[in-house]
Protein backbone atom coordinates (compact mmCIF):
# COMPACT_ATOMS: atom_id res chain seq x y z
CA UNK A 1 0.00 0.00 0.00
CA UNK A 2 3.01 2.30 0.39
CA UNK A 3 4.33 1.46 -3.09
CA UNK A 4 6.88 4.05 -4.24
CA UNK A 5 6.99 3.06 -7.91
CA UNK A 6 10.11 0.88 -7.94
CA UNK A 7 9.70 -2.78 -8.97
CA UNK A 8 9.92 -5.20 -6.06
CA UNK A 9 9.91 -8.93 -5.45
CA UNK A 10 7.55 -10.97 -3.32
CA UNK A 11 8.35 -14.36 -1.85
CA UNK A 12 5.35 -16.63 -2.30
CA UNK A 13 4.47 -19.94 -0.66
CA UNK A 14 6.08 -23.04 -2.18
CA UNK A 15 9.47 -21.37 -2.78
CA UNK A 16 7.98 -19.23 -5.57
CA UNK A 17 8.72 -15.60 -6.37
CA UNK A 18 6.89 -12.79 -8.12
CA UNK A 19 8.11 -9.39 -9.31
CA UNK A 20 5.62 -6.54 -9.17
CA UNK A 21 6.06 -3.77 -11.73
CA UNK A 22 3.85 -0.65 -11.82
CA UNK A 23 3.18 1.45 -14.91
CA UNK A 24 1.26 4.76 -14.60
CA UNK A 25 -1.60 5.23 -17.04
CA UNK A 26 -3.73 8.18 -18.11
CA UNK A 27 -6.12 9.66 -15.55
CA UNK A 28 -3.96 8.68 -12.56
CA UNK A 29 -4.54 4.96 -12.94
CA UNK A 30 -1.66 2.54 -12.37
CA UNK A 31 -1.29 -0.84 -14.06
CA UNK A 32 0.48 -3.53 -12.03
CA UNK A 33 2.19 -6.43 -13.75
CA UNK A 34 2.94 -9.53 -11.69
CA UNK A 35 5.77 -11.53 -13.30
CA UNK A 36 6.60 -15.06 -12.11
CA UNK A 37 10.37 -15.02 -11.55
CA UNK A 38 10.57 -18.34 -9.70
CA UNK A 39 12.85 -19.94 -12.32
CA UNK A 40 15.12 -16.88 -12.38
CA UNK A 41 15.41 -16.85 -8.56
CA UNK A 42 16.21 -20.58 -8.51
CA UNK A 43 18.92 -20.06 -11.12
CA UNK A 44 20.33 -17.17 -9.05
CA UNK A 45 20.37 -19.40 -5.97
CA UNK A 46 22.11 -22.17 -7.91
CA UNK A 47 24.63 -19.66 -9.23
CA UNK A 48 25.29 -18.34 -5.70
CA UNK A 49 25.81 -21.93 -4.44
CA UNK A 50 28.15 -22.70 -7.34
CA UNK A 51 30.08 -19.48 -6.69
CA UNK A 52 30.39 -20.35 -2.98
CA UNK A 53 31.63 -23.85 -3.85
CA UNK A 54 34.13 -22.39 -6.36
CA UNK A 55 35.44 -19.94 -3.73
CA UNK A 56 35.80 -22.78 -1.20
CA UNK A 57 37.56 -24.95 -3.81
CA UNK A 58 39.89 -22.11 -4.71
CA UNK A 59 40.76 -21.53 -1.05
CA UNK A 60 41.40 -25.26 -0.58
CA UNK A 61 43.53 -25.33 -3.73
CA UNK A 62 45.57 -22.36 -2.48
CA UNK A 63 46.14 -24.11 0.87
CA UNK A 64 47.24 -27.31 -0.86
CA UNK A 65 49.48 -25.36 -3.23
CA UNK A 66 51.15 -23.58 -0.31
CA UNK A 67 51.64 -26.92 1.46
CA UNK A 68 53.13 -28.46 -1.68
CA UNK A 69 55.49 -25.50 -2.14
CA UNK A 70 56.62 -25.71 1.50
CA UNK A 71 57.20 -29.44 1.12
CA UNK A 72 59.19 -29.01 -2.10
CA UNK A 73 61.38 -26.31 -0.59
CA UNK A 74 62.18 -28.34 2.53
CA UNK A 75 63.25 -31.48 0.62
CA UNK A 76 66.86 -32.61 0.57
CA UNK A 77 66.31 -33.86 -2.94
CA UNK A 78 66.14 -31.62 -5.98
CA UNK A 79 62.87 -31.86 -7.88
CA UNK A 80 61.83 -30.59 -11.29
CA UNK A 81 58.57 -31.27 -13.12
CA UNK A 82 58.83 -31.27 -16.89
CA UNK A 83 55.69 -30.93 -19.02
CA UNK A 84 54.91 -33.20 -21.98
CA UNK A 85 56.26 -30.40 -24.20
CA UNK A 86 59.61 -30.51 -22.38
CA UNK A 87 59.13 -27.27 -20.42
CA UNK A 88 60.29 -26.95 -16.80
CA UNK A 89 57.03 -26.22 -14.96
CA UNK A 90 57.96 -26.81 -11.29
CA UNK A 91 61.30 -26.85 -9.48
CA UNK A 92 62.64 -26.41 -5.98
CA UNK A 93 65.61 -24.48 -4.62
CA UNK A 94 67.56 -27.70 -4.04
CA UNK A 95 67.42 -28.48 -7.78
CA UNK A 96 68.80 -25.01 -8.52
CA UNK A 97 71.60 -25.51 -6.00
CA UNK A 98 72.54 -29.00 -7.18
CA UNK A 99 72.62 -28.02 -10.84
CA UNK A 100 74.20 -24.63 -10.27
CA UNK A 101 71.58 -22.91 -12.38
CA UNK A 102 70.65 -19.24 -12.17
CA UNK A 103 67.15 -18.81 -10.75
CA UNK A 104 66.30 -16.34 -13.53
CA UNK A 105 66.77 -19.13 -16.06
CA UNK A 106 64.27 -21.42 -14.31
CA UNK A 107 61.84 -18.60 -13.52
CA UNK A 108 61.22 -18.14 -17.24
CA UNK A 109 60.31 -21.87 -17.54
CA UNK A 110 62.91 -23.04 -20.08
CA UNK A 111 62.86 -26.31 -21.98
CA UNK A 112 65.00 -29.27 -20.95
CA UNK A 113 67.10 -28.66 -24.06
CA UNK A 114 67.82 -25.09 -22.90
CA UNK A 115 68.92 -26.36 -19.47
CA UNK A 116 71.20 -28.99 -20.97
CA UNK A 117 72.65 -26.41 -23.37
CA UNK A 118 73.28 -24.04 -20.45
CA UNK A 119 75.08 -26.82 -18.56
CA UNK A 120 77.19 -27.59 -21.64
CA UNK A 121 78.01 -23.91 -22.17
CA UNK A 122 79.27 -23.46 -18.62
CA UNK A 123 81.02 -26.85 -18.61
CA UNK A 124 78.69 -28.13 -15.92
CA UNK A 125 78.67 -31.78 -16.90
CA UNK A 126 81.43 -34.11 -18.05
CA UNK A 127 79.59 -35.75 -20.90
CA UNK A 128 75.88 -36.21 -20.90
CA UNK A 129 74.31 -39.44 -19.70
CA UNK A 130 72.26 -41.58 -22.06
CA UNK A 131 69.14 -40.84 -19.98
CA UNK A 132 69.49 -37.09 -20.40
CA UNK A 133 70.52 -37.36 -24.06
CA UNK A 134 67.37 -39.36 -24.76
CA UNK A 135 65.28 -36.93 -22.73
CA UNK A 136 66.53 -33.93 -24.68
CA UNK A 137 66.21 -35.53 -28.10
CA UNK A 138 62.80 -37.15 -27.72
CA UNK A 139 59.67 -35.27 -28.65
CA UNK A 140 58.22 -36.13 -25.23
CA UNK A 141 60.33 -36.10 -22.08
CA UNK A 142 58.53 -39.27 -20.96
CA UNK A 143 60.79 -41.07 -23.44
CA UNK A 144 63.61 -40.87 -20.90
CA UNK A 145 62.44 -42.86 -17.90
CA UNK A 146 64.96 -44.34 -15.50
CA UNK A 147 67.86 -43.39 -13.29
CA UNK A 148 71.45 -42.42 -14.04
CA UNK A 149 74.49 -40.79 -12.47
CA UNK A 150 75.79 -37.50 -13.72
CA UNK A 151 79.19 -36.04 -12.81
CA UNK A 152 79.47 -32.27 -12.57
CA UNK A 153 82.68 -30.41 -13.50
CA UNK A 154 83.51 -29.90 -9.81
CA UNK A 155 83.44 -33.66 -9.19
CA UNK A 156 80.02 -33.70 -7.58
CA UNK A 157 78.06 -36.81 -8.55
CA UNK A 158 74.30 -36.54 -8.93
CA UNK A 159 71.83 -39.34 -9.21
CA UNK A 160 69.22 -38.19 -11.72
CA UNK A 161 65.94 -40.07 -11.74
CA UNK A 162 63.10 -39.51 -14.13
CA UNK A 163 59.61 -40.79 -13.57
CA UNK A 164 56.74 -40.53 -16.07
CA UNK A 165 53.74 -38.46 -14.97
CA UNK A 166 50.23 -39.60 -15.90
CA UNK A 167 49.33 -36.29 -17.50
CA UNK A 168 52.46 -36.46 -19.65
CA UNK A 169 55.97 -35.26 -18.98
CA UNK A 170 58.44 -36.30 -16.31
CA UNK A 171 59.31 -35.75 -12.71
CA UNK A 172 63.09 -35.40 -12.37
CA UNK A 173 64.73 -36.01 -9.00
CA UNK A 174 68.30 -35.02 -8.17
CA UNK A 175 70.30 -36.43 -5.27
CA UNK A 176 73.88 -35.64 -4.31
CA UNK A 177 75.57 -39.05 -4.06
CA UNK A 178 79.16 -37.77 -4.09
CA UNK A 179 79.95 -39.05 -0.59
CA UNK A 180 78.38 -42.43 -1.29
CA UNK A 181 80.49 -42.78 -4.46
CA UNK A 182 83.64 -41.88 -2.50
CA UNK A 183 82.82 -44.53 0.10
CA UNK A 184 82.20 -47.12 -2.63
CA UNK A 185 85.56 -46.27 -4.22
CA UNK A 186 87.26 -46.52 -0.83
CA UNK A 187 85.69 -49.92 -0.12
CA UNK A 188 86.66 -51.11 -3.60
CA UNK A 189 90.24 -49.90 -3.06
CA UNK A 190 90.44 -51.59 0.35
CA UNK A 191 89.06 -54.82 -1.11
Amino acid sequence: LRFNGAPFELALPGNRFCRVIARPAAGGAVFFAHVDITQLKRQQQQLERAERIARDSEAQLLRKSALLEATLESMQQGVAMISAEGVVEVFNQRAIDLLGLPRELLDRHPTVQELVQFQRDVGGWHGLSKLLQDGTQATSPAFAAGSTEQTQSDGQVLEVGSYPVRSGGLLYTLSDITERKRQEQRIEYLA
